[in-house]
């Protein structure tokens, strides 16, 4: 009796190749517990419909097409997709998969084009491909880059259409299967058509370098069940079918942990960073786009530099133009280890600068966000007057409440002034109230600091930082603020107080437009995926216009628009490593330093 038994297992387990995808019912129960995240925690719900037209919970032809998904991973690009009509760079739908795929050149858009920003020499010899620096990608495997461009960006939503072309540009050249499920089945080479300095046409066969572990399907898992149909099939009395995987849908609702979070996520920056190597063989790094995060400045400083302090999260410096003594410092994000001591070490630099300098400089272009409330530290030392921060409408949760109830229970039980126990009392009516509306948000509530002054009058106002003598110790000379459509989250916050507060001029280009923090949940227990969504939707005191975007006071998809455009993303600046942009940033701080000294 033992070899029959042991040949209908071995036919049992042989047949379970074809049963390892999760079912069509699995698929659905999965998909519905993404959609019932941003259903209940999702701050930006309204706005996207009012913004973009896009109902986060019109899924009737999403889940149609869940129903008729043929694999898993036609399932994961569809979850992907769905996220991705949000147009919110906060919201992503993550698989758990390690694999990713790498060409070997680094790509992005400059002028509209597809330029090539580096290749790895020791995959690539010179002598054997001669690509170089500005040339134009024009097609790959037959496919014009437009194309692909467009099919990419499908998963991955960005709240500027500029950055998530340049996040999908990327994606021609690195691919992780978190953003793009479908990369596992890349093929082992690449025909790619190049176009040359001269006009000249050139096809190369470049090959992907393939890591990590890559996610097929998802493991078998049966539906919870209280019957013995599982052993009657081992025993050949019954064939498997899905009808024995049917049970009843489990709903599961996570709720946020930090609400002053606004950054692109950890997960998006490892899966993002890629490495390549040069004609000297030495590694460098990038993530998605030349210096993004990055403390090093992308563009070759201006001519004298002299560096000064390099910290985890900013640069410093000065140097000479005109007659004037410039400062210059590089906020790369807002994410330091320990912003306490980043905001004592960035203090101590504007203390030299205040001394030093006749104009700043300050570099947000290219910031991966951060700790909202490190930027608050920041601007009490830029702005030498009283200002406004952001304020946000936070989507309340069962866990929010519960937080602030201890919060002011705390305050209490401690003896806090009662100005604190007034102002947190305040806050968790307003999050009851609105846990009571159905889709309701709270009202706009302080994002870092209380509203309510000692005299229990409302107050958004922030002050400078000041000295032992009470004096204001905020830097008070001209400056400026370089930003760009990659400036993102904690990023697009800190020049919108500037810009509210009237402090400087911002030059360079539209912010990415995410604007809330963010936190993530796992979205189902079969495929074990994770949802990152915006559970805040910021507010800011000027209203901004955007292209396609509804007058608003809202940073999501409408972003920070500069004052003076200037675009980096041109060949010149590929070709010259920055220079006419760096010239240009320089005269108008120049210009900023001489209208302020004629007019003392």
């Amino acid at each position: 009796m033992l070899r029959p038994l042991l040949v209908i297992i071995c036919i049992a387990i042989a047949g379970f190749p074809s049963l390892a995808q999760m079912t069509t019912e699995q698929r659905e129960h999965e998909f519905k517990n993404l959609v019932g995240l941003y259903a209940r925690t999702y701050a930006p719900y309204n706005w996207k419909i009012q913004s973009l037209g896009v109902n986060a919970l019109d899924i009737q032809s999403w889940v149609s097409r869940v129903r008729n998904a043929k694999t898993d991973v036609e399932f994961f690009e569809i979850c992907s997709e769905y996220v991705a009509t949000f147009q919110d760079g906060h919201a992503r739908y993550v698989i758990n998969s390690s694999f990713r795929a790498d060409l070997g050149m680094w790509v992005d858009l400059y002028d509209g084009k597809v330029l090539v920003e580096a290749v790895d020499r020791i995959r690539y010899p010179s002598a054997t491909f001669p690509i170089r620096i500005g040339d134009e990608v024009v097609s790959m495997d037959g496919v014009a880059v437009d194309e692909l461009i467009r099919n990419l960006s499908k998963y991955r939503g960005f709240g500027n259409p500029r950055g998530t072309m340049r996040i999908a540009t990327d994606g021609l050249t690195h691919r992780s299967q978190q953003s793009y499920p479908g990369a596992i089945h890349l093929p082992d080479t690449t025909q790619v058509v190049i176009r040359n300095s001269a006009g000249e046409l050139n096809a190369y066969t470049l090959t992907w370098e393939k890591a990590g572990l890559p996610l097929e399907n998802v493991s078998p898992t049966p539906w919870p069940q209280f019957n013995i149909s599982a052993l009657k099939n081992l025993q050949g009395e019954s064939s498997l079918d899905e009808q024995a995987f049917a049970g009843k849908k489990i709903d599961e609702n996570r709720t946020p942990y930090e609400l002053q979070w606004s950054s692109i996520s950890t997960l998006e920056k490892d899966s993002l960073e890629r490495t390549i190597r040069n004609e000297a063989g030495e590694e460098v790094k990038r993530k998605s786009a030349i210096g993004w995060g990055q403390v090093i400045p992308y563009f070759n400083p201006p001519a004298g530099f002299q560096a000064r302090r390099i910290t985890e999260s900013f640069l410093s410096g000065t140097y000479m133009s005109n007659g004037y003594r410039i400062g210059f410092i590089r906020i790369a994000h807002f994410s330091p280890s320990d912003p306490e001591f980043e905001s004592y070490v960035f203090d101590r630099e504007i203390q030299f600068m205040r001394q030093a300098t006749d104009g700043l400089v300050i570099d947000d272009s290219r910031n991966t966000g951060g700790y909202g409330c490190l930027s608050l530290d920041y601007a009490q030392r830029l702005i030498p007057y009283p200002f406004n921060f952001i304020r946000a409408h936070f989507r309340p949760s069962q866990q929010n409440i519960n937080s602030m109830y201890a919060t002011v229970e705390r305050a209490k039980a401690r003896g806090a002034e009662d100005w604190i126990i007034h102002t947190y009392q305040f806050l968790f009516n307003d999050l009851l109230d609105a846990s009571k509306n159905y889709g309701a948000v709270t009202g706009p509530m302080p994002f870092c600091v209380p509203f309510y002054g000692r005299d229990w009058a409302p107050t958004m106002e922030n002050y400078p930082i000041t000295d032992e003598e009470g004096k204001v110790a905020a830097y008070e000379k001209p400056l400026i603020v370089l930003v760009d459509e990659l400036s993102a989250s904690t990023g697009d916050i800190f020049p919108a107080v500037i810009q509210d507060a009237k402090r400087g001029l911002l030059v360079g280009m539209r912010t990415a437009g995410l604007g809330g923090s963010v936190l993530n949940t796992r979205t189902g227990i079969f495929s074990e995926a994770t949802g990152y969504q915006t559970q805040s939707l910021l507010v800011r005191d000027t209203e901004a216009e955007a292209p396609g975007i509804p007058p608003s006071k809202f940073i999501e998809n409408v972003g920070v628009v500069p004052d003076v455009e200037l675009d980096y993303m041109k060949k010149e600046n590929l070709l010259t490593n920055g220079q006419p942009f760096v010239e240009k940033f320089t005269s108008i701080i120049v210009e900023e330093i001489r209208k302020s000294k004629e007019g003392q």
